[in-house]
């Protein structure tokens, strides 16, 4: 599968090791053409959406916040998975003629920066509340982080956001996985931003979850990095969509945000990749010089990292050692109510 403005699409079953078939539970391998992962589809060319119609697919659980650049409308919500991102509609509706619905799991909702409650004011949260707690932790974390009191590197903030998704946002998780036990929803695709972090942590308990070993895990999560570039392009194009929909539905809150925006390098006048599959040389930047800011803003920092190209491995290290504390990743799959019949019948739809 080729795509130009569509970034690390791949399946699922392709992701091992030497591109052997998948080994899980009781013996059996992962089934091909069944299971999905990837980045947006925002920027998705004619060609791409073709392609995505060729593969008849019924469902795209889409795990992004939701908000800003996430939210923007694109036409494959028209053509293949609706309801648009930019509606307020959460339902699941009927599929379209093309068979295919948007599923909406927003794994990282409520993780920007809030104020703060009663308890959090206090140091009152008791840690025996795992969620509340958690998220008192993230908070402080991220606003030491702004501050420039604490410095912590891209790989660090992933890993503290798995673990605020696996203990604040575990509903999320388990809404998406539910929708991997239905026969009716595959074939079916995944995904984020990048297709990488949030992706990659529902990968990683979907592999949990058929028995499949850590090697395989850890080479699904890095396989990642071969398509960074690509990530790269892509999501500057979605980028730069989403500015010319928020100048023509919001001039005023495009207006404020200009001084703040991010280089690009690509815009929506990129084809997508050269037909040897190679991204194009950088441009220069899209922005008049004035309008450029003489330093990286600080606000939506942390959105950025989650909408940038590399996967790290001390991010899935982190998080595979916290699932072993928490008794292994199927201990944690039951704690959340992904137990061994939903399990089960995960095994039964994706492996032979």
């Amino acid at each position: 599968m080729r795509f130009e403005s569509v970034a690390n699409f791949r399946d699922v079953a392709d992701s091992s090791p030497g591109n052997h078939p998948i080994r899980c539970r009781n013996g059996k391998v992962l089934r091909r053409g069944m299971l999905f992962r990837s980045g947006h589809f925002a920027a998705a060319t004619k060609e791409d959406l073709a392609v995505l119609q060729a593969l008849q697919l019924r469902t795209y659980v889409d795990l992004r916040e939701g908000r800003d650049f996430e939210g923007a409308d694109a036409e494959v919500h028209h053509v293949l998975f609706p309801p648009s991102p930019s509606t307020t509609e959460r339902g699941a509706p009927p599929p379209v003629a093309a068979g295919g619905r948007r599923l909406w799991c927003p794994v990282t909702k409520d993780l920007r920066l809030r104020g703060s409650t009663a308890d959090e004011k206090l140091n009152a949260v008791p840690e025996s509340d795992r969620k509340a707690w958690t998220s008192w932790w993230f908070q402080r974390l991220t606003r030491f982080a702004l501050a420039k009191d604490m410095e912590i590197n891209a790989a660090s903030h992933l890993a503290a956001v798995n673990r605020t998704v696996l203990f604040v946002n575990s509903d999320e998780l388990l809404r998406a996985l539910l929708a991997l036990t239905e026969e009716k929803n595959y074939p079916l695709v995944f995904g984020c931003v990048a297709g990488k972090d949030r992706t990659g942590l529902l990968s990683c308990l979907i592999l949990s979850a058929l028995g499949c070993d850590r090697e395989t895990i850890v080479h699904d999560y890095l396989k990642t990095n071969e398509a960074a570039r690509h990530i790269d392009a892509c999501n500057q194009v979605a980028q730069h969509l989403w500015w010319e929909q928020l100048a023509a539905e919001s001039p005023s809150k495009w207006q404020r945000m200009q001084p703040t925006l991010p280089k690009l390098h690509f815009d929506a006048t990129w084809p997508g990749l050269e037909a040897d599959g190679s991204t194009p040389p950088l441009r220069e930047d899209l922005r008049p010089e004035s309008e450029v800011p003489k330093e990286p803003p600080d606000q939506g920092e942390a959105l950025a990292v989650l909408q940038g190209s590399v996967a790290y491995l001390g991010t899935l290290e982190y998080t595979l050692d916290l699932l072993d504390s928490e008794g292994g990743a199927l201990a944690y799959l039951d704690s959340i109510g992904f137990g061994g019949p939903e399990r089960e019948k995960l095994l039964a739809i994706l492996t032979a």
